[in-house]
């Protein structure tokens, strides 16, 4: 069943009522469908590769990958147009057909675990604790400039422009 720009409502609805969330890619980011599913408690399948390890490392069910390979220039991978070289993760696909058997054969087990996975996840990956984060980061980065200023974060505010010719490059300057 294909559906379509679902509500949020409805979205969240599927994600806490699917058996099983299925998200094994070539690359990924962040994979924000990834962690809401988590929070849900939806037991969770995934490639073991890229961002979405920042939260997802040691919960769900992995898939491992069984090599890379050179990211070729195209529409799904505009930066190569700028000379950044990239790498694409393949899953192994023997090991995603014996995870998707466990997570069938085994569901009570993993819908309890993700239940419990579930917790941590909305404890820990809020967006507040996403902004300190962001905010020690760009202190760090501040401070390591030429013009050193201690600023608490509360006060710090930032004119920011980001610029990407021949690799990305962020300006900032404090206002």
């Amino acid at each position: 069943k294909i559906i379509h720009f679902p509500t949020d409502q409805e979205y969240v609805k599927y994600l806490q009522k699917g058996h099983v969330f299925l998200s094994c890619a070539r690359s990924e980011g962040w994979n924000l469908p990834l962690i809401e599913a988590m929070a849900c408690g939806t037991p969770s399948i995934y490639s073991e590769c890229s961002g979405q390890l920042e939260f997802a490392k040691g919960r769900g069910l992995p898939v491992n990958i069984k090599n890379t390979v050179t990211a070729q220039f195209g529409e799904y991978n505009p930066d190569l147009r700028y000379g950044v070289e990239g790498k694409f993760y393949e899953p192994d696909f023997d090991d995603l057909r014996k995870v998707m058997r466990d997570a069938y054969t085994n569901y009570d087990t993993h819908k309890k675990q993700a239940l419990k996975e579930s917790e941590e996840i909305r404890e820990t990956f809020t967006w507040y604790n996403a902004a300190q984060i962001a905010g020690n980061h760009l202190i760090d980065f501040y401070n390591s400039t030429d013009d050193q200023v201690n600023v608490p974060i509360e006060k710090l505010v930032l004119k920011t422009r980001l610029e990407y010719k021949n690799g990305l490059k962020l300006y900032f300057d404090k206002i």
